[in-house]
């Protein structure tokens, strides 16, 4: 009863400080970074006082004043990581409420692992690879001649779902192996996940070049990042994770589940992070959500070209979900980065 009061009672904290109005309007802006000799493509959020418009880009709809002038100061910043086969707009929403409260955000497009190209999906580093590109993300925004002047470099958070979830939990301190998903993919036949990794779905989609890693990328090592100081996973993968190393971590963690996931069933992959958390970490289920849940609402004219992806359980309402999230999410990291 008393962690239930206590869990209920951070979460309340936290919605009431997203809650106050909004201190500027979302600016957007969209850039490429250098990655292995080629690009990484990045979109980001900052706070800026131009009014917001909203925007088409495909099946999202964000509301952001584009290229708009950023408004002066240090901000703390979040990197978001999508899912497998994801984009850098999947959750858009919440990069747009954390940039109105004085946030920048930064969401790469996954090389080797995007709606584009999956071509990473079934390589042996794909585990180390995919937090190691948000450790280079960083780096390069830290150094980028624009960016680097309005970034707090003592205030680092990032937020991921599904892959990214675990991408996230990887720069946090949790160890990969690649071998726990080899071993538990041939122990179970109940596991969505482990179709993910199949080599006949790695290839790269029409308009995608695959990803060529060099020599110098290995599936070993550690990914921790240690300028992470708050982390948000949503509905992650868990199996890849060392038991017991996300548990060391020294950042703020919060974890956030789907009740019906039906693509990370929960016994793999929530519990076996949920048991890890470090102190003070905090965990809940999204009543009601499947594993999509966590993608921002999409045009419905997309429907059929998104798959899965806009599908959710019975009664489920992603919008309203996703109004509360963005206030969570916001008032987590207000309270993770606040000095």
């Amino acid at each position: 009863m008393w962690k239930r009061w206590m869990t209920a009672a951070a979460l309340a904290g936290a919605t009431a400080a997203a809650a106050q109005p909004p201190a500027y309007n979302a600016g957007m802006t969209a850039f490429e970074v250098p990655y292995h000799g080629g690009r990484m493509e990045v979109t980001l959020w900052y706070p800026t006082r131009a009014a917001e418009a909203l925007r088409s880009f495909g099946p999202y709809r964000p509301s952001v004043a584009l290229g708009a002038a950023v408004v002066d100061g240090q901000y703390p910043v979040v990197l978001v990581s999508h899912g497998t086969g994801g984009g850098a707009l999947n959750h858009h929403l919440q990069a747009e409420a954390l940039a109105r409260r004085g946030f920048l955000v930064a969401s790469p497009v996954h090389p080797g692992d995007n709606f584009r190209d999956r071509s990473m999906s079934a390589d042996a580093r794909y585990f180390f690879e995919r937090p190691r590109q948000l450790t280079h993300l960083l780096d390069q925004l830290l150094a980028h001649p624009q960016w680097r002047r309005s970034i707090d470099p003592a205030r680092v958070g990032a937020m991921g779902h599904s892959a990214g979830g675990f991408s996230v939990a990887a720069l946090a301190g949790g160890v990969p192996d690649t071998r726990r998903m080899l071993q538990h993919c041939a122990a179970v036949a109940d596991d969505p996940a482990c179709a993910f990794r199949d080599p006949k779905i790695g290839v790269a989609a029409p308009g995608g070049t695959p990803l060529q890693l060099p020599a110098s990328a290995t599936a070993s090592g550690t990914v921790r990042d240690p300028r992470i100081r708050a982390a948000v996973l949503m509905a992650p993968l868990g199996q890849p994770i060392v038991p017991g190393s996300l548990a060391g971590s020294a950042a703020t963690v919060k974890m956030i589940g789907a009740e019906h996931d039906e693509v990370l069933p929960r016994a793999y992959h929530y519990d076996q992070l949920r048991t890890q958390l470090p102190a003070g970490g905090q965990a809940r289920l999204a009543a009601g959500a499947g594993h999509y849940a966590f993608i921002v609402p999409t045009d419905p004219a997309w429907k059929d070209r998104l798959g899965p992806v806009p599908t959710d359980p019975p009664g489920f309402d992603r919008e309203r979900f996703h109004r509360q999230l963005s206030d969570e999410i916001v008032g987590f990291f207000e309270q993770a980065l606040r000095h």
